[in-house]
């Protein structure tokens, strides 16, 4: 991995998250709601750095103390340490990039973020007091260390802090820890996993996030791997004075409550997060589902695995977000016929026997109707700043109580602010930008309403019985014969699938997403097609707009370790090689150079769309629905794996991809102060130095 691809990247663009106009349009009870849920989301922050590296709560504590220390008036700085300006500006896209992931790791990609200023000058920055001093004394090392370069496995020379103290740890221990854990039935998302080896003897600590501290030397915090002798020790009160403080704000908040549902949703992440129990936090999921059409949606907790190794643990992640009513309206029409669509995919339609109220073997008889909604980010403590979201991430509450998807619509509208649009023919690019926020808009909420909301897992319970004839397995469309595979009790799709859960899963729903796109019932329902827009115009741009973010998402490939960095990089270019291997005169992509860099151009067939492209991904979405309904993880993985390898000339595309790269944007939102009873909301000019005080007036 070349160095110049770790380092912060000079003046990057920021892009403000606004959301003054729909905050103002809350009642005063509401603005109390969004301001006390702001401050639980946020108080998770250092749980968040804790999750990346040892390193960062230091580095963050750095930066907070470096903006006090000159009261934010970075000049100051300057003359005081004696630096260069250029210094300056190296350690402001430093902090900007930091910020905006919440660590010195890559929300998008994982990859470790470098200073381009030099070792000596951030030294010379932080000699303003002896508190800097002291801390970057502590932290210089690993800083500026490329040791590991990504976030991943330890074994593989990855950092993980759901591994911490663990370098010795293989992912054999970690599986052998997990199935013994999972056969208890304890949950794991909120836990990290410590190996300890004294007098030559291994046992192992599992640390569990919770605000109580418990004694770990009772019988009933130990238990023992199966078959073995080797002790595995439960320790109760990890980050637990920041969910302390999360526990506080919630309660806060409970006050302004609109319901008895909602304040029953926030009683149950009380006692989640006080004690640790994630089944406290199950419950409350469920009372969220309940709590329909939110003016100010809240959405806190570890609800993410993306960046464990292995796909269980989950990251802290908070968001408050206030309500767009007419976009929400559109999104509820989809929602009512989501059913009707969910009929026209692959697996129902390869069941001939389905009578007219079924649906197939493969595909949930019954369709909960999600509360989909589109809302402005007010607060969001994440790595990654999502564009939707779908939740709760717990299966069984979906499929008896329903879900939610979200639509993040001021963080959609950065997408097309900023996004390049490279590799295009130049004829294609009037059309391709007048359509690509109506058609990026329909397949995030095709990908979040029914890319993860259908299908059927075939599946065994506690009791032996499955919920299937297993007498008389159903017929599998890809070979013709009776399944062999299913879930067995206490599996899920993460477990089974392990590392490219994520990434297949994603594929799956992207690969849903354009089946539907083919629909122009479905294109209208989402006013997608209209005022000079046609549906074949639309289904078009789709395709090649998932074309050209799947060889943007190269980027995130790191060749040295064969690894994508991003799930959804890995799912598009499953979907791009798909489409690339069906026929030879849908899809081109020709390298040629471009003022002396490498770059390429997208040749793609508008008349063989409809039929040969859509006739690829619908294959491809029937292979990854069908293994994942069974369980099928040996032709699963063999399939998708090989699907999304990266060969020679997929790395001749990454080499112009990396050449026209530009900047991916850094976000800054506003916060809220609360004035006696009244709640102020403050925004900051999309610069550097304003993100970076935007942290500091948050108080984390």
């Amino acid at each position: 991995m070349a160095l110049d691809r770790l380092l912060a990247t000079e003046n990057p663009p920021i892009y403000p998250l606004e959301c003054r106009e729909a905050f103002e349009s809350c009642s005063s009870q509401e603005k109390l709601y969004a301001y006390f849920m702001s401050r639980a989301s946020y108080s998770g922050t250092r749980i968040l750095l804790r999750q990346v590296s040892p390193e960062s709560e230091s580095i963050f504590e750095l930066i907070i103390k470096l903006s006090k220390a000159c009261d934010g008036d970075w000049k100051l700085l300057v003359e005081q340490s004696m630096i260069e300006t250029q210094d300056l500006d190296h350690f402001l896209d430093y902090a900007a990039a930091f910020l905006d992931s919440i660590g010195n790791y890559r929300g998008y990609g994982d990859t470790k973020i470098l200073p381009r200023l030099q070792p000596a000058a951030f030294r010379k920055l932080c000699s303003i007091s002896e508190d800097t001093k002291h801390i970057y004394a502590s932290v210089e090392n690993q800083i500026y260390s490329e040791k590991a370069e990504i976030l991943g496995l330890p074994q593989n020379g990855g950092q993980s802090e759901y591994y911490p103290q663990s370098p010795s740890i293989m992912k054999s221990e970690i599986e052998a820890v997990q199935d013994t854990l999972s056969t208890q039935g304890l949950f794991l998302q909120n836990t990290r996993l410590k190996k300890k080896e004294e007098h030559g003897e291994i046992s192992y600590e599992l640390l569990l996030a919770s605000a109580e501290r418990r004694p770990s030397d009772t019988p009933e915090n130990k238990v023992r791997l199966e078959n073995s002798s080797v002790k595995i020790q439960f320790t109760y009160g990890d980050h637990s004075t920041e969910l302390e403080k999360v526990v506080n704000h919630i309660a806060d908040a409970t006050k302004y409550s609109r319901s008895q549902t909602q304040t029953t949703y926030l009683d149950k992440n009380v006692h989640h997060f006080r004690s640790g129990n994630m089944q406290d936090h199950i419950d409350a999921s469920i009372y969220w589902v309940k709590d329909e059409s939110a003016p100010v949606e809240t959405f806190i907790g570890f609800q993410e695995s993306y960046r464990d190794p292995l796909g269980l643990r989950c990251e802290w992640e908070g968001l408050v977000a206030i309500q767009n009513k007419s976009e929400t309206e559109t999104l509820g029409l989809l929602a009512e016929r989501a059913k009707y669509f969910i009929r026209l995919l692959p697996w129902c339609q390869n069941d001939s026997k389905a009578g007219p109220g079924d649906l197939g073997p493969f595909e949930s008889s019954t369709f909960v109707k999600p509360d989909f909604v589109s809302l402005q980010v007010l607060a969001f403590c994440t790595s990654n700043q999502y564009s939707g979201i779908t939740g709760p991430n717990y299966r069984p509450v979906r499929s008896a109580h329903g879900r939610k998807n979200i639509s993040l619509s001021n963080r959609l509208a950065a997408v097309h602010f900023y996004e390049q649009v490279p590799f295009l023919p130049a004829e294609e690019v009037d059309q391709y930008k007048r359509l690509r926020q109506s058609t990026f808009n329909a397949i995030v909420s095709a990908h979040e309403l029914i890319g993860h909301g259908c299908g059927r897992l075939l599946e065994q319970d506690s009791t032996g019985h499955c919920n299937f004839d297993s007498e008389n397995p159903p017929v599998s469309p890809l070979t013709g014969e009776p399944i062999k595979t299913w879930y067995t009790t206490g599996k899920i799709p993460k477990s089974v699938f392990g590392r490219i859960y994520n990434a297949f899963n994603e594929c799956l729903a992207e690969s849903i997403a354009l089946v539907l796109m083919s629909e122009a019932e479905f294109l209208e329902v989402l006013g997608a097609t209209g005022s000079n827009k046609t549906a074949e115009d639309v289904l078009y741009n789709a395709y090649l707009q998932t074309i050209c973010l799947a060889l943007n998402g190269l980027s995130s490939y790191d060749p040295a370790q064969k690894r994508w960095g991003q799930a959804h990089d890995q799912a598009r270019f499953g979907i791009l090689k798909k489409l690339l291997t069906s026929d030879p005169d849908l899809l081109k992509l020709s390298t040629h150079p471009t003022d002396n860099k490498p770059d390429l151009t997208i040749h793609l067939s508008h008349t063989l769309v409809p039929s040969i492209a859509h006739k690829a991904i619908s294959d491809l979405a029937l292979r990854l629905h069908i293994y994942k309904s069974t369980a099928d993880v040996t032709n699963g993985s063999a399939y998708f794996e090989s699907l999304t390898a990266v060969d020679q000339q997929s790395l001749a595309w990454r080499e112009a991809v990396m050449a026209q790269k530009k900047p991916r944007p850094l976000y800054v939102m506003g916060n809220t102060f609360l004035d006696g009873e009244n709640v102020m909301y403050k925004t900051y000019p999309a610069t550097r130095e304003a993100l970076v005080q935007s942290w500091v007036e948050r108080d984390v």
